[in-house]
């Protein structure tokens, strides 16, 4: 018998908690599971659902500043208000029986339907979230509201914890890719675009522009390489999404006054990430709190050698010097250090790419994630 479970995203366009959202609704066994989305009405999410041919409402949700400013409460409880009024009606109109919120922000507007219409909720966080005490409150509510909680990373529950959230709600389960997208042997090259010698090292940093990313970090450490390997290209993709406007902007000025500009190249965002991850020599990794990390495993798919920063979720993928390597957050010199060690050494860089992956393959299919959240749905739907 097939149930219709309906997805909340508070967000219209394809960052990293949407590409885990359009994998699982892809996979999804749609004889057992009907899937509705709601979310913002305009937005490259919306483009990828159609193309999925998924049914689609449209809501709007605004997103609570977090500082205790009572005007910021206004809108936020005025939406929370017609948001849930919209979503009682649609989950009791198409039958919903199972919730899954896809962030924080949309267990928050989605928690009262659900308790109205006792539906339960799934709520899939994406994030670390900071100790304080306006985020203790309203996590701490979100996971009342909650019948389940699924996370990414042993980490990001142990945060969780730390906010207050009762660990039997919590369940972890490790994201995954479709490992067929990654075969090396039938991608596009990627250097001729950009007319890049096939000798030319290439560096990447794949992922949202936005400071946590560590961009900045990765382009002190980049000017450390430049002297060593003067040949170097180095590669910035991907765009900024939520806030953060004038952010490229300041990338380009550091880039100019570490003497870069004419080694790094920005692509902006960028669809066809297997292609771009193959023609990379190595790919970096330098944010400050990383919940997870689906561009490592997405690079080690197509063996590719991953520096990245021991923080967050990152540990639990890679072990430093037998699949990849690991500095500290905010050091540039240990970062720059770490990628000329392996453009010194290719042969430690064929190493760190075969380890990582045979870890993918074993570890991080997406045949995994997806049969594990299914599981979780008929775990909820079995007590309801």
């Amino acid at each position: 018998m097939s149930v219709t479970i309906l997805y909340i995203n508070h967000f219209s366009q394809i960052s990293g908690a949407e590409k885990v959202l359009i994998n699982i609704l892809t996979n999804l066994n749609r004889k057992r599971f009907i899937p509705l989305v709601a979310c913002p009405s305009n937005g490259s999410l919306i483009e990828e659902l159609n193309r999925l041919s998924i049914r689609i409402h449209s809501i709007k949700i605004n997103t609570l500043k977090r500082a205790f400013n009572p005007f910021s409460l206004i809108p936020f409880v005025f939406y929370a208000l017609i948001t849930t009024i919209k979503l009682t009606y649609l989950i009791k109109s198409r039958n919903v029986k199972l919730i899954h919120a896809n962030s924080f922000t949309a267990c928050l507007f989605c928690s009262v339907a659900g308790k109205i219409t006792g539906v339960p909720i799934l709520w899939y966080m994406h994030d670390l979230v900071t100790l304080r005490l306006f985020n203790k409150i309203f996590i701490g509510y979100a996971g009342l509201m909650a019948d389940r909680i699924v996370v990414t990373t042993k980490i990001m529950k142990n945060n969780l914890i730390q906010l207050g959230v009762n660990p039997k709600k919590i369940v972890v389960n490790y994201l995954g890719i479709d490992l067929r997208k990654y075969n090396s042997a039938h991608r596009k090259n990627f250097r001729e675009e950009y007319n890049i010698a096939k000798s030319t090292p290439l560096i990447g940093i794949i992922g949202q522009l936005t400071a946590w990313k560590g961009h900045r970090d990765f382009l002190r450490a980049a000017s450390i390489v430049a002297k060593k390997h003067p040949a170097a290209t180095l590669l910035i993709v991907g765009k900024t999404i939520i806030g953060d406007k004038n952010y490229e902007m300041e990338l380009n000025k550091l880039a100019n006054v570490l003497n870069l500009s004419d080694k790094i190249i920005f692509t902006g965002f960028r669809e066809d990430i297997p292609d771009v991850m193959s023609s990379l020599d190595i790919l970096v990794n330098a944010s400050w709190s990383e919940p997870f990390g689906l561009t490592i495993i997405e690079a080690m798919a197509l063996g590719k050698p991953v520096i990245a920063t021991n923080a967050g979720g990152v540990p639990e993928i890679i072990e430093d010097g037998v699949n990849g390597i690991l500095v500290l957050p905010k050091d540039p010199q240990k970062l720059g250090e770490a990628i000329v060690k392996v453009l010194d050494n290719p042969r430690l860089g064929r190493k760190l790419g075969k380890a990582g992956q045979n870890v993918v393959k074993k570890r991080f299919p997406l045949e995994r994630q997806i049969k594990e959240i299914e599981g979780i749905y008929e775990q909820i739907l079995g007590k309801d």
